[in-house]
């Protein structure tokens, strides 16, 4: 049987379905001359760029390492003489065409046009590069963390309120009551704004300050925190991605408005950037790693550290992490195996994060509107996620959730199942059974926590019924 005749047969898509960017063309996608057509067809277009080049390239090439394993399969499964003859020849063009794109790849990294950078003076005077984005087809990333800071001063005409009341006391007495308003009334003045935006606000005040401020509170939920006191008289505020999460749905246009409008010297100083891939279709360990040899994290200068930490040399199930970067620099890199990390052993679950730190870049406030941009223009191989779209947050929430719960449910059963059963059958009642084991009180383990939250505000509004 013919290879073109396969690829017809196990219905893999021809270049019409799989790019609908190019017309006219219903060969079978996986030979080399029908990707440097495509190639050519690119080049004369004045729209296209070199990251959607690149976008384009990458899903070729996981097109043709998928219909090389089907490819084998079929050969294997006809079982005709021969078939291992046949099985190396395909396996030797499918590799010769798969290393041709590599080669491409590689040089389109080199090439990559970096972008003019922007220079704009931050607060202690310095001049730093202004955070760049790209064109992004759709929504292809989502804000998975955010850090902003303000100055105090954002909230004085709350502070001259509530000092009206003690005017007298410094008239008469001459005590400074600018005193009586203090880093708690901050905190909590700040604590509204956010129940407002975002759905949550202060939980508890907690025992010290974190990042060199005075004093911490503890939003609700474990969404985040409130920092005060210091630092120049700023206010951090710490949403970390279960507040983007559990947030009220549009936060990000609400929190950018009220930033713009109302506070005063507003600076985000971190963002983190996420994209998820539940059946590793565009991002994998060895993706990751592939790039890194092809250069595709390298955007001008020196290419940026790459490490991986994990089961990726000795495989067990327990997953593992790239990292592109370091940790002090103002951006970092994670590409991991994020099913793996709530503990299913076989999950394809891939997530890939980019977080920018306001060290040697300015994050303009625009950024928490357009993640998928920002994401896109991090690395030059992030272009091959630019046909693929970020799961909604539904979704993302009950696959989680999914995972979580089977694996408590499996922890159970393999450290407790055998006394739980003993005691079962020792007291021939469940519902005392379950009295005995539980608390009084009811509590869960920290880990599943999240799963008992209202997420209703979070998701989009429905549509009203006509």
């Amino acid at each position: 049987m013919s290879r073109n005749s396969i690829h017809s047969n196990l219905g893999l898509p021809t270049l019409n379905t799989a790019f609908p960017l190019f017309k006219n063309t219903n060969q079978p996608l996986s030979t080399f001359p029908l990707w440097g057509k495509l190639f050519d067809q690119v080049m004369p277009d004045p729209l296209s760029n070199t990251g959607e080049k690149l976008a384009i390239a990458n899903q070729l090439l996981s097109q043709i390492r998928k219909s090389q394993i089907e490819n084998i399969v079929s050969e294997t499964i006809e079982g005709e003489d021969g078939d291992e003859d046949q099985k190396q020849k395909l396996t030797a063009q499918f590799n010769a065409e798969i290393k041709q794109v590599l080669n491409v790849l590689h040089d389109g990294y080199r090439d990559y046009p970096l972008l003019d950078t922007v220079m704009v003076i931050n607060e202690k005077g310095d001049a730093v590069y202004q955070l760049i984005r790209r064109p992004a087809s759709g929504q292809i990333a989502v804000t998975d963390w955010i850090n902003f800071s303000i100055h105090k001063t954002t909230f004085d005409n709350v502070k001259r309120e509530k000092l009206k009341v003690y005017n007298t006391i410094e008239n008469q007495c001459g005590f400074p009551i600018d005193t009586l308003f203090t880093n708690s009334d901050y905190a909590y003045a700040m604590g509204k704004v956010l129940k407002d935006i975002f759905g949550f606000g202060i939980e508890s005040k907690m025992p010290k300050g974190i990042n060199y401020y005075e004093e911490t509170y503890k939003l609700e939920n474990g969404c985040g925190h409130i920092c005060v006191g210091g630092q120049n008289d700023t206010i951090l505020v710490m949403i970390n991605g279960l507040g983007c999460t559990l947030g009220n749905y549009g936060w990000e246009d609400d929190l950018h408005a009220w930033l713009r409008l109302f506070a005063h010297r507003p600076k985000i100083t971190r963002i983190d950037l996420a994209h998820d891939d539940f059946e590793s279709d565009n991002i994998s360990i060895h993706w990751a790693k592939e790039q890194f040899d092809l250069g595709g994290y390298k955007s001008g200068g020196r290419p940026p550290k790459f490490n991986i930490i994990g089961d990726y040399w000795t495989p067990d199930g327990s997953g593992s992490t790239a990292y592109i970067g370091t940790r002090k620099s103002s951006k970092y890199a994670r590409i991991y195996e994020k099913g793996k990390q709530f503990g299913q052993t076989d999950s394809k679950w891939m997530r890939a994060e980019v977080e920018y730190k306001a060290k040697n870049c300015y994050i303009p406030l625009d950024a928490m509107l357009n993640a998928s941009q920002h994401f896109v223009a991090a690395y030059p191989c992030f272009h091959a996620l630019d046909y693929s779209q970020q799961p909604v947050k539904l979704e993302v929430i009950k696959k989680t959730a999914k995972i979580v719960w089977d694996k408590a449910i499996s922890i159970t059963q393999h450290q407790f199942g055998k006394y739980i059963a003993a005691i079962r059958d020792f007291y021939q009642d469940d519902s005392i059974v379950l009295d005995i084991l539980t608390h009084e009180v009811d509590e869960y383990p920290k880990r599943l926590e999240p799963f008992y939250l209202d997420y209703s505000n979070s998701m989009p509004p429905s549509a009203m019924p006509a």
